[in-house]
């Protein structure tokens, strides 16, 4: 899975991030239903492609789709193809038609559930393929995984396969057994939508690259997942993946607790909230803001000289009619949310409804700042371990005074446009501001290096404030030009209170606004790990009472086409 906030990856069947902390809160289970698992869906469609050809060619995606090269590789399983097979007497060769009889042999009895070797085999090369530095054309059972067990990969590989398995069906069963239903995009993706973009890559590599040998939808599932594997059993594999994790979602945050579970939380994780987090997660950082919104990029037309012009009063006219009909259509959260697709310019919220959850005071604030970057000189340094340069103390001396230097002489006309006239001189900033005066445009938080981005937010920041600020990259030389800041500024206004809507403008585009509710930080993330907490001894407890037993004399797992 991926996070919705971060992107970082996330264990499977889990609903709080372990890198920025943020789960989906009750407002946020339709925006999960309909961005998150559908876009992950097309995230395991992509890499089931690129991991096709990589590993046919060596080479991934985008190297074959920059390369003049001819391409080799096999298709799918065809009856005299061979094949390297796990078996209970180690690794033998196969061909296909020979493997066939042996792939609906149930191995693997949990209770009613029985996994066959088609379906042992799909969970064990999705386990593989998470290895992104390991050959997986050599034989696994000699390579070591862990050297002071002995475990080789191939153990480790089966294990996590089976445990995988044991969890999603768990969990699957828990959905079912609650009628639990999926949404009806998703429902739509897994009927329909799934095998045509698989078919579709077929086409596509199949006309760029036809030595490849892709006939059908299981020649591509096969070249990744081994031999006769099925589109039905990757269909089947990732119906239980979807209804177990949606599931999940949702029986997670109804889980109820206490606010004496939350104090006790927050008491014992107060220094990792503090520190491991997006966000300082203390007691003094202030409100997480849920708020859903509508944008109306602003309109242009052609003036009488023929250029093109903005024009706001359009603009403005346009997203009032969208506010009239929000009025006329009850004033409600629900009647805001059926406004968003068809009106919103907004495609990073536009499929959630316009949900932007946990916001806080400077997220939705934007500022434009030049600076002029004073990079020290090089002799002896070194490189960390992040790949960031160490200079020595006597480069950083001289930088410093090089950097206050070019201050005073800006101080003698204390511009903005002669403060662009010295960073076109001096800077040495490489992303190409030493030609435009040093400006950088629309910054948002979590954009630029931190003690940059502190100059940059400091709540009392204004207009013509300079300074200079010392950052891994060198010493900047700070002009602050302006914020961008009306719909910040309302959202995180203390009186702000749930159905509050109102028109705000920003630079490109006039915002219709929904406020929804506020949670403080420290409390939002504490009860977060509360349910997190409870959700994982609920698991557990359903795992261990569920046991499986492994046949190995049957077990047959066929390897990718080398």
């Amino acid at each position: 899975m991926e996070c919705k906030y971060c992107h970082a990856k996330m264990p499977d069947n889990t609903a709080v991030c372990p890198k920025c902390g943020k789960d989906n809160t009750k407002d946020d289970l339709k925006v999960l239903k309909i961005v998150t698992l559908s876009l992950v869906c097309l995230v395991m469609l992509a890499l089931l492609v690129s991991m096709v050809v990589y590993g046919v060619t060596g080479k991934s995606v985008f190297d074959l789709l920059n390369s003049t090269e001819p391409t080799t590789g096999n298709g799918g399983s065809t009856a005299q193809t061979e094949y390297k097979v796990v078996t209970k007497d180690g690794l033998v060769t196969m061909k296909a038609d020979a493997i066939e009889p042996f792939m609906n042999t149930a191995v693997v009895t949990m209770g009613e559930h029985t996994m066959t070797n088609r379906e042992l085999q799909l969970y064990y090369w999705m386990t593989a393929h998470a290895e992104k530095n390991l050959d997986l054309t050599k034989d696994l059972d000699k390579i070591v995984y862990d050297k002071e067990s002995g475990q080789t990969y191939h153990e480790y590989f089966l294990k996590t396969a089976l445990e995988s398995w044991q969890k999603t069906k768990v969990m699957a069963d828990e959905a079912k057994k609650h009628d639990y239903q999926l949404a009806a995009d998703v429902q739509e993706y897994l009927d329909k939508g799934m095998k045509e973009e698989l078919e579709y890559y077929v086409t596509m590599y199949g006309y760029y690259y036809p030595n490849l040998g892709l006939k059908d939808v299981d020649d591509l599932i096969q070249m990744n997942f081994g031999p006769c594997m099925t589109y039905d059993a990757y269909h089947a594999y990732y119906e239980d993946y979807f209804y177990s994790t949606m599931y999940w979602s949702e029986m997670y945050v109804e889980l109820e607790y206490t606010e004496d579970e939350i104090n006790e939380y927050f008491a014992a994780n107060e220094e990792k909230l503090a520190t491991d987090y997006a966000i300082p997660v203390t007691k003094d950082f202030g409100d997480l803001i849920d708020i859903r919104s509508i944008k109306i990029n602003v309109i242009t037309k052609k003036d009488e000289d023929g250029k093109t012009v903005e024009d706001w009063d359009a603009t403005l006219e346009a997203i009032n009619k969208v506010y009239d009909k929000w009025v006329e259509n009850g004033g409600t959260e629900e009647a805001f949310k059926e406004l968003v697709a068809k009106n919103s310019a907004d495609e990073n919220t536009k499929n959630s409804e316009g949900l932007y959850a946990d916001q806080y005071r400077g997220s939705l604030r934007s500022v434009d700042v030049r600076h002029i970057l004073i990079i020290p000189d090089t002799t002896g340094a070194t490189k960390d371990e992040n790949g960031y340069t160490v200079y020595t103390d006597k480069a950083w001396a001289s930088a410093k005074i090089d950097a206050e230097e070019i201050l005073n002489t800006w101080l003698e006309d204390p511009t903005e446009t002669h403060f662009g006239e010295l960073a076109n001189k001096h800077s040495e900033d490489k992303s190409g501001k030493v030609t435009d005066g040093g400006i950088y445009t629309d910054v948002t938080v979590g954009q630029m290096v931190k003690e940059f981005e502190d100059w940059c937010f400091d709540p009392e920041r204004k207009t013509g404030d300079y300074g200079i600020v010392k950052t891994v990259y060198g010493y900047h030389i700070m002009y602050y030009v302006r914020a961008d800041q009306e719909v910040d500024d309302w959202v995180n206004d203390e009186n702000r209170k749930t159905g509050d809507c109102a028109v705000l403008k920003a630079d490109d585009a006039y915002y219709l606004v929904y406020y929804m509710t506020s949670e403080p930080a420290w409390h939002r993330y504490s009860r977060f790990g509360v349910q997190a907490e409870k959700a994982e001894a609920i698991l557990k407890s359903l795992i261990d009472a569920s046991p499986y037993t492994l046949n190995e004399d049957d077990m047959v797992i066929g390897y990718p086409a080398a």
